[in-house]
């Protein structure tokens, strides 16, 4: 009895002490008023970045995937792997998905996937739209009144796919943060309020836009390496 009660200890220690040795956390940065200072309000539960191609690259250039795709929500923001054995030189993701993820079959997939059906990502005309952004902005001269005017901005398309570098890379017992600052999505805001720069659906005559909105808010993203919270 006694020899089984040591092992039920040595067992619920080992399991409390056992954790994924790396984990990878999103975090959304906003004041809510845009590069131009206008007012603008999201909608949290319309909000969803799609990442995937999580890399680890080795010494001789020989990359292992850890993650496949993340959809990045205000209520999931993270998850963790296992670290592959290898000799690392570089960290990276990408926004969106590559032109053969972005053909899949949203049905193919289970419903906890997110490119299933359940995630509501997919458009027949667009295949997947890789960042949904929803909410108020305010639509004054002044710049100074409660958001008001609906916009939405869904981009999507094979063009808009983006390969990001980390500036560091995990190691065992480590997290990456990345933090995604959602102010940078509205840079193409200027005095002459225009809802066209902010509705953006990634139809063809709105892509070069979608192009300026990516870069801005893909080079505001920021990398840090922390040690793991016990």
């Amino acid at each position: 009895m006694q020899k089984l009660l040591f092992i039920l200890v040595c067992s619920t220690i080992l399991f409390s002490c056992k954790k994924d040795d790396v984990t990878v956390s999103f975090t959304f940065k906003t004041t809510n008023k845009t590069p131009n200072n206008r007012p603008y309000q999201l909608s949290a539960t319309k909000t969803k970045i799609l990442f995937s191609n999580f890399v680890y690259v080795d010494k001789d250039n020989n990359e292992v995937v850890v993650k496949d795709v993340f959809l990045v929500t205000s209520s999931d923001n993270s998850f963790q792997f296992k670290l592959p054995s290898g000799n690392y030189t570089k960290f990276k993701f990408s926004f969106g998905l590559d032109s053969i993820k972005n053909n899949s079959i949203p049905s193919s997939f289970p419903a906890s996937s997110p490119l299933s059906v359940e995630t509501g990502l997919y458009w027949d005309m667009l295949k997947y739209r890789f960042l949904i952004l929803e909410g108020n902005i305010d639509n004054s001269i002044t710049k100074n009144q409660t958001p008001t005017t609906p916009f939405s901005m869904h981009l999507g398309s094979d063009t808009l796919y983006q390969q990001i570098v980390a500036s560091n890379f995990p190691k065992i017992g480590e997290q990456l943060n990345i933090t995604l600052d959602l102010d940078k999505l509205f840079i193409l805001d200027n005095d002459n309020f225009q809802i066209t720069n902010f509705s953006n659906h990634s139809e063809a005559s709105e892509i070069a836009n979608g192009v300026a909105i990516r870069n801005s808010f893909i080079n505001s993203i920021q990398t840090t390496v922390t040690s793991k919270t016990k």
